[in-house]
């Protein structure tokens, strides 16, 4: 099943509101308890994001602004958490965060340049 490009933004959109939604509950309430796996969450709620937000473009330059922006929301929510009662900022958070996106983007863009290359190679025989 292939989604449409509106379903795509919207599938990205409502999973982005999500992270912000879990990353702004006051401590205490929050419906997931915290872990020693906390960074791995982090990282793999940024890694999925920057994995539904890479398709939306067939521009690698487009791609490259997508994964700064979605760092920079990473970054916003660290700062917007100061506001939360019990919540704090935590660079080691957005470090987490940081690299899920880097991870992402570098594994969808060598499976796209592979892709790529393979279809040259089919159209070549």
């Amino acid at each position: 099943m292939t989604l449409k490009r509106w379903q795509r933004v919207s599938l990205l959109l409502i999973y982005a509101a999500l992270i912000a939604a879990l990353s702004l509950v006051p401590a205490g309430s929050s419906p997931i308890p915290l872990s020693i796996w906390d960074k791995f969450q982090h990282f793999g709620a940024y890694f999925l994001l920057m994995a539904l937000a890479y398709p939306l473009t067939n521009s690698m330059r487009w791609r490259l602004i997508g994964a700064v922006l979605v760092i920079a929301y990473s970054g916003l929510l660290e700062v917007a958490q100061r506001l939360a009662p019990g919540r704090v900022a935590s660079p080691q958070d957005l470090l987490a965060n940081s690299l899920g996106v880097i991870c992402a983007f570098a594994i969808m863009a060598s499976v796209s340049l592979w892709l790529r290359h393979r279809g040259k190679q089919n159209k070549a025989k």
